[in-house]
């Protein structure tokens, strides 16, 4: 599955949600998730999984797109890892 999205590599979490969603970095906090920030609907949900597909080796699974749906869990995966 390809996106259509041209993301960089190496960018962080807040960076990554704001661009998917077509939004301002400034307006996310590590509360904001797919219930909570305009735009994060299920089409930008996979796009950020795609995207932690190719750079963190995350499996796109029904149990991983519920458990990556907030930002502070895509932050977590960004500086963790799996």
């Amino acid at each position: 599955m390809k996106n259509d999205l041209s993301i960089p590599v190496g960018i962080d979490a807040f960076d990554l949600v704001a661009l998917v969603t077509k939004g301002e970095r400034s307006d996310l906090t590590e509360k904001s998730s797919i219930v909570n920030t305009p735009g994060w609907d299920s089409l930008a949900q996979l796009d950020i999984m795609m995207y932690l597909e190719d750079h963190y080796g995350v499996e796109i699974t029904e149990e991983s797109i519920e458990k990556f749906s907030s930002l502070s869990a895509v932050m977590d995966i960004m500086t963790k890892g799996v």
